[in-house]
């Protein structure tokens, strides 16, 4: 899963993808409730995976996220 956060850089808004890792039960119940748009609170552990791509060279830098708590902000 993917989420985005939008804030404000240079007068334009700038919006941020994070990866998000959920597995089983946890999973079902964030794709039950969140949908694209919803505003989610997500507390868990930060891990960074690094790769080189074979064909350019490039070295690559992941950050997920694994969840831990989460709500789903809905308004009121």
């Amino acid at each position: 899963m993917n989420a985005s956060k939008t804030k404000p850089a240079n007068g334009r808004n700038r919006t941020e993808w994070h990866n998000i890792v959920a597995w089983q039960r946890l999973a079902e119940i964030i794709g039950e409730y969140v949908k694209k748009g919803s505003k989610v609170y997500i507390e868990g552990k930060l891990q960074t995976s690094s790769w080189e791509d074979k064909q350019s060279g490039e070295r690559n830098i992941a950050l997920k996220l694994w969840p831990r708590n989460w709500s789903c902000w809905r308004p009121q």
